[in-house]
Formats: C-alpha cells, structure tokens, sequence
C-alpha cells in the first residue's frame, strides 16, 4: 500500500511540475505569490507581446492562467527581492494573451522595467469572466522565479472642473483607451521618473518609432451639456532620446464623441502644435514645459472624449523619433447663459424648497450645480410646470440650468 502512495504521489508531482509547460496546461492562479520552475516547456510563447524579438536558442515557455470575476486592473510583476540573481533569475520576460491556444492575440508584454532592473512588470485591464494567458519565455535567462499578481479597481469618475496630473497607473490603465494605429508595438504609457532628485514626476509619454507615427490616447469619458463652454488646457514637452535624437513631435488635441481612431478624426480640434522639440534641459522638461490652449462647444449633451493625437516622421540620428509627454491637462465649464425670453421663462424656490419652473414650452432637462463647479442634481423633465424637489440638498447657493429644445438657461438658487 505505501507503494502504491508512493507511486501515485511521484505522478502527481510529476504532472503539476509539468503541467505549466503548455498554454492547454496553463496553470489557473490567484492572486499572489507564485513560484515558477526553470523555463522548459514545449509550448514557447507566440506571438510576441514583449520587445527584443525571439528567443535564439533553445526556445521554451511557462504558462499560467487568471481569470476575473469583475472588470479590475491587474499587476503581473517579478520586480520582488527574492529574484535577485543568486536564489533566482534576476532577467524575465512576459506575454499577456487572450483568446484560446494557438489563436491568441496580445493584450500586454513587458521584458525589462528599465533603468537596469531587467525583471518585468505589466499592467492590463481585465473584463470579468475573460481568461488571460500569463507566459514567460527564457530570452534572457531558463531559470525559475517567483511572480507576483495583485488587482485593483480604477476610479473612473470625471466632474468639472477636471484636472488630470497622471499620477495613478491603475486609473490610466482602466480608465484611459490607448490605440497604437502605427503598429510598431509603442504607444502612451503612464510614467513616474524622477526629473528632480528625490521628487518623482509623473506623465503620459509617447514613445519612439522607426517610422511614422500615429498613436492615440482617450480620457474616461467626460459628460457634457449643449451650450456650455468647456475650456481646456494642456501642459507638454518634448523629451530627446538617449542616443541624441532630437524629439521633433507633433500633438493635437481633439474632443470626440466616442474611443475610436474613427471618432477622433472626425471630432473637434481644440489645439495642435507641431515640430515640438525638447524645451530646457531633461531635467527641466516639466518645470519648462508649454501649454496649449482651447475651448469646445458641444451641439448635443452626452458623452465627450479628450484625444491625445500624436504624430511625427523619423528623426535622423538612430532612425528614431523623440518622445512627447503630456504631464497635466484641465477642463473647465462655463455654463450657458441662452436667452429664454422668448419661452416666457419663469421660477421661484417655495417655502417647502421646490423649486418651481414654467414656461410655454416642455422642459427637457434640469442640472444643479454648487459653486465648485460640481454636479449636484440632474433629472429629466417633460412638462411646462415642473416641480424639482430641493431637501435632499444642503443649505446654500446653486446654479440652476434648465433646457428646452437646444436652449438652456442658467440661474441662481438660494436653498434654505
């Protein structure tokens, strides 16, 4: 009988050591520490979603599975003491794939974090119920090594006024549509490098191409009124390579009405520069950096993307182009002051806080918005006498803005 165990236990043992040598054996995980074994599985990892091409000799794979059960942000990294060259590899690469066994399709890679830490490190959104594919190849190095996965939840919410400084890389990678229309594999990523000792600098960048470039990156969606002036304003630089290519960029800002590559040129230009190359030294490029200006005005109310269109030709030196980073952009609205004479506009505020409107024509809309800008009450309205209830809200002053057709008009409010 203890043979027999015996046997029975070396089988499995057997099989769970191998079983993550192919994407049909991917082992499912959770998150956590997991420790990966040398890299010698069949199954080498393809396409590639990583830089730095092909493994050259002697090709081989681990994989792993992870599934979610809601829409989150998740962090695959083996940037963790313990891979530190001695006990374990100190130089990873990964793939993140979707799809089913050999048909899969790319979500995210990395091979080195940079600055000499040739570990990995990828951020993706994950879509509840979807399996994504966790590959390591042995490009650098077969040897095993612990990863780490972690999830979180991105906070998507957009008010006016809106200031985005780029310093979260969960809300960027869950919040934000990147397109690389360019397919060369480099697009805007989320950035944090110290410019200035011991004060860290975050951006979005995008980065060097061999040939023309066109990258795309969208904001959350924005939710905007007819009428009402939306001002915004970009903070950007261009950054140098590091083999001396001049960055020569080209960026326009456009507002659309969706996340495609369609959307965004047949959207609204707010702002375009062009030839912009690194204003101050590297160290200064964000003390130094320009700001570009422009006002949008929407037609109909709905949901409204900012778009980061970045373009450029091949510098000179090293075939490169350079890199441009947007480090703040900020949204402001100005709410409409449409004439309402002519629909015999009137209100008043009751001594039960009802707000009381009519006019000769049906009310579409009514917003409430306080003196910092913020969206209070937004309800639907269908009648020329409507009635808005007020007690739900504190004591104070507010913009009140109503809309009949395409018109809106917008007023104060004392709530007592």
């Amino acid at each position: 009988m203890k043979k027999i165990t015996l046997l029975c236990f070396m089988i499995l043992t057997a099989y769970s050591l191998n079983a993550q040598d192919t994407c049909a054996g991917a082992v499912a995980v959770t998150p956590g520490i997991t420790t990966v074994g040398t890299i010698d599985g069949t199954d080498v990892p393809s396409p590639i979603c990583a830089l730095n091409g092909t493994v050259d000799t002697n090709p081989a794979g681990e994989w792993y599975s992870y599934t979610s059960s809601q829409d989150e942000v998740v962090t695959v990294t083996t940037d963790l003491p313990q891979n530190d060259g001695m006990t374990n590899s100190n130089d990873t690469r990964v793939h993140i794939y979707t799809g089913s066994c050999g048909s899969l399709t790319c979500v995210a890679g990395n091979d080195d974090i940079g600055g000499g830490n040739f570990l990995s490190e990828v951020q993706f959104l994950a879509e509840s119920g979807v399996t994504y594919y966790i590959a390591w190849d042995n490009r650098w190095n077969p040897n095993g090594f612990d990863f780490n996965l972690s999830t979180d939840i991105p906070n998507c919410t957009t008010s006016f006024p809106y200031v985005e400084d780029f310093d979260n890389a969960v809300d960027f990678v869950g919040c934000y549509t990147v397109i690389d229309e360019d397919g060369n594999g480099t697009a805007w990523i989320q950035q944090e490098l110290e410019l200035q000792p011991l004060t860290p600098s975050y951006f979005a960048t995008n980065g060097t191409n061999d040939a023309q470039k066109e990258d795309y990156l969208f904001s959350p969606a924005l939710t905007m009124t007819a009428g009402n002036t939306y001002d915004i304003s970009v903070s950007y630089n261009g950054a140098d390579t590091a083999n001396g290519a001049a960055a020569n960029e080209d960026l326009e800002v456009l507002v659309a009405s969706g996340n495609t590559v369609a959307d965004a040129n047949s959207g609204t230009s707010v702002f375009t520069d062009t030839n912009i190359s690194q204003n101050g030294a590297f160290a200064d490029v964000e003390a130094q950096a320009l700001t570009g200006t422009g006002q949008f005005v929407p037609s109909t109310s709905g949901d409204y993307h900012i778009v980061f269109k970045s373009t450029g030709s091949p510098a000179q030196i090293g075939g490169t182009t350079g890199f441009l980073l947007v480090f703040e952009y900020s949204i402001d609205e100005t709410l409409s002051t449409e004439d309402f004479e002519t629909f015999n506009f009137n209100y008043f505020v009751d001594v039960q806080n009802k707000l009381n409107l009519s006019a000769n024509q049906a009310f579409d809309q009514v917003t409430l918005h306080n003196l910092l800008g913020q969206q209070v009450l937004s309800q639907e309205l269908s009648n020329q006498n409507e009635s808005v209830d007020l007690n739900n809200l504190s004591s104070g002053v507010y913009l009140a803005q109503v809309q009949i057709n395409d018109s809106t008009k917008t007023f104060k409010i004392v709530k007592k």
